[in-house]
Formats: C-alpha cells, sequence, structure tokens
C-alpha cells in the first residue's frame, strides 16, 4: 500500500507530476476533514492550507460545526477539488479504511502513520461505553423494553 504523499506527489511515465501544488493544497482540507484529523498535529504547510480554505470559506471563529460544514460544502462545490486527485485520494482513503477497519472500527493510528501525521499526541478512540447500541436496522429491537410503544 502505498503512502498518502506517494497519492498526492504522483508523477506520469515522463517524470512530470501529475497533480499541482495548487490543487494538492486544495485538496488537502478536504481530506483531512473527512477523517478528522487534529490540526494542532498537521505539518505547517497542510496548517497554512487549511487555515487559508477556512478563510477562502467564509468560516468564522464564532461558527458552530454545522454552519462550518454548511459554508465549507459550499466552498468546495463552488470550486471543487480536480476530480482526477479527489478519485485518487478517495480511492487510497477506501483503501486504508478497508485494511485498517477491525474490532471497534477504523484503526485511526494507522492512518495517521500513513498521513504522517502520527504523534505521541494522537489518542486512538476509546471503546463504545456499556449499554451502547450500535446503529444498524436491528438497533430498535435490542433496545427492548426501553423503547417507547407505537401509537395505533
Amino acid at each position: 500500500m502505498s503512502a498518502f504523499v506517494d497519492v498526492l506527489l504522483a508523477t506520469r511515465p515522463d517524470g512530470e507530476r501529475i497533480f499541482s501544488d495548487a490543487a494538492v493544497d486544495h485538496a488537502l482540507p478536504l481530506v483531512l476533514l473527512m477523517v478528522a484529523f487534529p490540526m494542532d498535529q498537521l505539518p505547517p504547510r497542510a496548517q497554512a492550507a487549511f487555515t487559508r480554505t477556512l478563510a477562502e470559506a467564509g468560516v468564522a471563529a464564532a461558527d458552530d460545526t454545522a454552519v462550518m460544514g454548511t459554508k465549507i460544502g459550499a466552498y468546495y462545490q463552488k470550486v471543487p477539488v480536480e476530480p482526477a486527485l479527489m478519485d485518487a485520494m478517495m480511492s487510497w482513503l477506501r483503501q486504508e479504511l478497508r485494511d485498517n477497519a477491525g474490532g471497534g472500527g477504523v484503526n485511526k493510528a494507522a492512518i495517521a502513520a500513513k498521513l504522517g501525521l502520527d504523534s505521541p499526541k494522537f489518542v486512538p478512540p476509546s471503546p463504545k461505553p456499556a449499554g451502547a447500541v450500535s446503529a444498524n436496522p436491528m438497533a430498535r429491537f435490542s433496545l427492548g423494553a426501553d423503547l417507547p410503544k407505537k401509537k395505533k
């Protein structure tokens, strides 16, 4: 499995890079948001690209997450990521999620290492609390008597 950086720095047979620095800087914040990496653990170039994207999207520090999501979504619809780059990044991410899923879900530490973001500050997600129910089509039945009865 190639590292994420290899996807971003991929070259053609003649040695020319497939994706420009500008295209990579534009796409990287979107991927980082999708995988929910802590921004304080990003390298300076990625932090700069992320900050620039938030400013261009019109996100303010006072915005809540729903408003931020709406503004960022609208920004990327107005200024989309290069389709070939998005396809390459999403293909890599899907493969990583498949390769690193197990037990409780996505192994974020392994993905962080592939992205070059592993750090002693990274804390893996905690296990599900006792009594938590997985969200699936059969979840209603696992709640048993705690679920209110349907009105007829």
